[in-house]
């Protein structure tokens, strides 16, 4: 599987604090296409991932065209209505290992 890589900033808050952002457009179309190549790969219609994630059919195709910032539960929901589960997994950015 090939891994897309979000650039990241760094952005001071008003306190001090510090807080990692990535890219939230090129993320948010990352993980557009890994939803569509598996709903097309099981053979499903947007529709149908829909009435069984619980998951309107717009917001599944908002989803898919990374136009949309999703929930993990949203993601996790239409993961398991296509017979699939959600892993998140963080990687190093210098070794690119998990």
């Amino acid at each position: 599987m090939k891994r897309e890589n979000a650039e990241i900033e760094m952005v001071e808050m008003k306190d001090n604090r510090y807080v990692v952002r990535a890219y939230q457009e090129k993320l948010s179309e990352a993980v557009g296409r890994q939803y569509a190549k598996a709903r097309k790969d099981k053979g499903l219609t947007q529709q149908q991932v829909a009435d069984v994630s619980g998951v309107k059919r717009p917001n599944i195709a908002r989803l898919e065209g990374g136009k949309h910032s999703p929930t993990v539960d949203m993601l996790a929901r239409v993961a398991a209505s296509m017979g699939m589960q959600l892993e998140i997994c963080l990687v190093d950015q210098a070794d690119g290992q998990a």
